[in-house]
């Protein structure tokens, strides 16, 4: 049963959000990078510059085993155009930063490392599938990177705002580690579930609109509204790396990729790459979490 007082005493709270330290100038200018595709490389590396944490981070990925540089990468402007892109780093650096206010350190039943490896590995995948789909409203790679790597964010909004509660949602949640299990188990405890709080902080950061419905509508089953193809792209690759990085549950059927225009065979033999990937993907975890 869903706790209405609870509910009502949650959505208060959460516009504690308004309370959190501000988004720095690095965020409000990688907002407007990430949505300017004529920014240049120079312009994007020095954005990155000014915020040493995040340097660090993107010279750490850039030199990790899953993107396989032959050379050493030591600065800003060589991490994008010797590896990992324009499109991929604005996506990389933008999750690293709205991350940011999010403190989970008091909730140790949260694992941050399993959650970065989640994002990572559906990002990863969704990059990769993204060129497969054909519909209408098939996703950019870009786009596709950015919605697997923050759809989860209002997880960590939760764990930051509320530890102790969060703490008995997660032994509640035990091994099963089904999706609909947590929104149940969130709405009873708090009165609001992870989906609904992405979607507030999304629109409250301004986020791109695609990413906010991915965020708020990923569980949603045969959703057919806008932005369907990424939603349902982020759908399958969240579900995936629950399996594969959890170990429970089965693997969801490649055949439901198929409205999307997807050929199953193709797909599944990207989805077999990325699985053999997991321990570079691991890696990639740990830099962000560190």
């Amino acid at each position: 049963m869903r706790n209405d007082k609870g509910g009502v005493e949650t959505r208060l709270e959460i516009q504690k959000l308004n309370e959190l330290p501000p988004l720095s100038p690095v965020v409000n200018q990688f907002m407007r990078a990430v949505q300017d595709d004529d920014i240049g490389l120079g312009e994007l590396a020095h954005i990155i510059e000014q915020d040493p944490a995040l340097l660090a981070r993107i010279i750490g990925l850039a030199n990790s085993a899953y993107f396989g540089s032959p050379d050493r990468v030591t600065s800003a402007e060589d991490a994008i155009i010797k590896v990992l892109g324009l499109n991929t780093t604005k996506s990389i650096a933008l999750s690293i930063l709205l991350s940011g206010p999010f403190d989970a350190s008091c909730c140790p039943s949260f694992n941050a490392e399993r959650y970065w490896l989640s994002a990572v590995f559906c990002a990863s995948l969704c990059q990769r599938l993204a060129p497969l789909i054909r519909s209408s409203d098939a996703p950019s790679p870009s786009e596709a990177y950015l919605g697997g790597m923050i759809y989860n964010l209002g997880l960590l909004a939760l764990v930051h705002l509320y530890p102790d509660r969060m703490k008995g949602v997660f032994a509640a949640l035990d091994e099963n580690m089904q999706s609909q299990l947590l929104i149940s188990l969130e709405l009873e405890a708090l009165g609001v579930n992870h989906l609904e709080v992405g979607g507030w902080l999304g629109r409250k950061w301004h986020l791109p609109e695609a990413v906010v419905v991915v965020m708020e509508n990923r569980l949603q089953d045969n959703y057919q509204g806008e932005h369907r193809s990424l939603v349902g792209l982020v759908a399958f690759a969240a579900a995936l790396a629950k399996q594969v990085v959890f170990q429970v549950g089965e693997r969801p059927d490649v055949a439901l990729l198929e409205p999307l225009g997807l050929k199953p065979g193709r797909a599944g033999e990207i989805i077999e790459q990325q699985i053999e990937r997991i321990d570079e993907l691991r890696e990639l975890a740990r830099i962000m979490v560190d």
